[in-house]
C-alpha cells in the first residue's frame, strides 16, 4: 500500500509545525520547517525565531516578550504579531502584511522581490525595510518612534499614511506614485524616484526639511508643509499645483520645463518655468529659466519677485508684487481683451535689465476701439524701459498706437489712422512741394 504524499516525513513535519500553539512558554521558541510554517497563536515569553524553506504565515495573535527574527525561503504573510524587542523580517520573495505588526524597538524587513502593506506596520524605534523589486502600500499604516526608511529597487506606490518621529526616507529605483496619502516626519521627508514622481491627494510635513527628487518627471498635487525648506527637483518636467507653507524658503526645479497650476506659497519660493494657474506667495519669489519664461496666470508675491530669463519673458497675465526686478532680453505683453492682458503692478521699485526689445502681442480677432488704454506697468518707481524698445503684433491695419513712458508707468494707447492720421514722410514732402509751388506763383501774380 502506497502512503499517500500528505503523509510523507516533510510534509508531515510542516503540518505538525503549522497546528503547533504554544501558550505560556518560558523561553526562546524556536520553529524550524523544511517547507510551509504557519505560526497560530504563538506566546513566547522569551524571543521567537522561525524559519521556513518555503512559505511561512500567521493566524490569530502571536507575541513575543523579547525579539522576533522570522524568515522564509520563499513569501511569507504576516498579521497580528508583537515583539516587545526588536523584530526582523526576510524573505527570498514577497514580504505581505495585512495586519497590524508591531516592534517595541527597530523592525528590519529584507524582501527579495515584493512587498505588500495592507494592514498596520508600527516600530517603536526605527523601520528599515530593503526590497529588491516592488513596493506597494495599499490603505497601509506605517508609524515608526523614530526614523523610517523604505528603499526599493523597482516601482513604489503608496496609498495610505506614514507617520514618523524623525526622518522619513522613501526610494524608489523607477517610479514612485502615491495617490491619496499623507505623510509625516518630525523631522526630515524625503522622497526620491529613479525615473517618474507622482503625488496626487497628497500631503506632505515635515518638521524640518521635506524634499521630493525625481530622475524624470514630477507631478504633485496636494499641500507640502515643511518647518524650514522645501524642495521638487526634477530633472526633466515638473509640474506642481497646490499649497507649500514653508519656514525658510520653497525651491522648485525643472530641467526641461515647470509648470504651475493653482499654487499657494506661504514663504519664500524660487522657480526654475512656465506659470499656467493662479500663484500666489506670501514672501519672497524668484522664478528663473533657462532660456524663455512664460507667465499665463495672475501673480500675486506679498515683498519681492525676481524674473530672470535670459531670452524672453511673456506676460499673459498680471503679475502684482510690492518689488519687481526683471532680468531678460525681450519683454512679451500679451493682450487677450481689453480686460484681460499681461502687466505689471508694483508698489514700490521696477526695474528691468538688459531690455533690449518689449513686443506687444494682440489676439486673434481683437475688437479694437479708437483711444483704448492699456496700463502695461505701473509702478512706485519704475527704471530700464523707454518707448524705442516697443513695437506691436497682429495690429489691425487700421489702427495704428502710441506708448508712453515715464517715471512710475508704461501706457500703450491704440489710435484709429482715420481719426489720427499722420501723414507718410513721401505724403508729406509731396505737401511741401505743392505748398511752396503756390506760394511761389501767387507771389508772381502780385509783382
Amino acid at each position: 500500500m502506497t502512503t499517500p504524499s500528505l503523509f510523507k516525513p516533510a510534509r508531515l513535519l510542516a503540518l505538525a509545525l503549522s497546528l503547533t500553539s504554544l501558550q505560556g512558554a518560558h523561553a526562546d521558541v524556536v520553529f524550524n520547517a523544511p517547507l510551509d510554517l504557519l505560526l497560530n497563536a504563538v506566546n513566547a515569553s522569551g524571543n521567537l525565531i522561525a524559519t521556513a524553506g518555503l512559505d511561512l504565515s500567521t493566524a490569530g495573535s502571536s507575541r513575543a516578550s523579547g525579539n522576533a527574527s522570522l524568515s522564509a525561503g520563499r513569501d511569507a504573510t504576516l498579521g497580528d504579531l508583537t515583539a516587545e524587542g526588536k523584530l526582523s523580517v526576510s524573505t527570498a520573495s514577497q514580504l505581505t502584511v495585512t495586519g497590524p505588526l508591531v516592534a517595541g524597538l527597530s523592525t528590519q524587513l529584507d524582501v527579495g522581490t515584493q512587498l505588500k502593506i495592507s494592514g498596520e506596520l508600527t516600530t517603536g524605534t526605527s523601520l528599515s525595510a530593503t526590497v529588491g523589486g516592488d513596493t506597494q502600500v495599499v490603505g497601509g499604516l506605517i508609524n515608526a518612534g523614530q526614523a523610517a526608511s523604505v528603499t526599493t529597487g523597482g516601482a513604489m506606490s503608496f496609498k495610505g499614511v506614514a507617520t514618523v518621529g524623525t526622518g522619513l526616507l522613501l526610494s524608489a529605483g523607477t517610479t514612485l506614485s502615491g495617490n491619496s496619502l499623507a505623510l509625516t516626519a518630525g523631522n526630515i521627508a524625503s522622497l526620491t524616484a529613479g525615473t517618474d514622481l507622482s503625488l496626487a491627494v497628497a500631503s506632505v510635513v515635515a518638521g524640518g526639511a521635506a524634499s521630493l527628487t525625481a530622475g524624470h518627471d514630477l507631478a504633485f498635487a496636494g499641500n507640502a508643509q515643511s518647518a524650514q525648506s522645501f524642495s521638487a527637483l526634477a530633472s526633466h518636467d515638473l509640474n506642481f499645483s497646490g499649497s507649500i507653507k514653508v519656514g525658510t524658503g520653497a525651491d522648485l526645479t525643472a530641467g526641461s520645463g515647470l509648470t504651475l497650476g493653482s499654487t499657494q506659497v506661504q514663504g519664500n519660493l524660487a522657480l526654475t518655468v512656465h506659470i499656467s494657474g493662479p500663484l500666489s506667495v506670501t514672501g519672497n519669489a524668484s522664478v528663473s529659466a533657462g532660456n524663455d519664461l512664460y507667465v499665463g496666470a495672475e501673480v500675486k508675491v506679498t515683498q519681492a519677485l525676481s524674473l530672470s530669463a535670459p531670452v524672453r519673458l511673456e506676460i499673459a497675465a498680471m503679475v502684482e508684487s510690492k518689488r519687481l526686478a526683471v532680468a531678460s532680453q525681450q519683454l512679451e505683453f500679451d493682450i487677450g481683451t481689453p480686460t484681460s492682458f499681461g502687466g505689471f503692478r508694483v508698489t514700490q521699485t521696477a526695474s528691468f535689465d538688459g531690455l533690449d526689445a518689449i513686443l506687444v502681442n494682440f489676439a486673434n480677432g481683437f475688437s479694437f476701439l479708437d483711444g483704448e488704454v492699456f496700463d502695461l506697468v505701473a509702478a512706485g518707481t519704475l527704471s530700464g524701459i523707454t518707448e524705442a524698445m516697443f513695437s506691436v503684433h497682429n495690429l489691425n491695419a487700421n489702427f495704428g498706437y502710441a506708448v508712453a513712458v515715464d517715471a512710475t508707468s508704461v501706457r500703450l494707447t491704440v489710435l484709429a489712422k482715420d481719426r489720427h492720421a499722420v501723414p507718410e514722410p513721401a505724403t508729406l514732402a509731396l505737401l511741401l512741394l505743392a505748398c511752396a509751388a503756390a506760394t511761389l506763383a501767387a507771389r508772381r501774380r502780385r509783382h
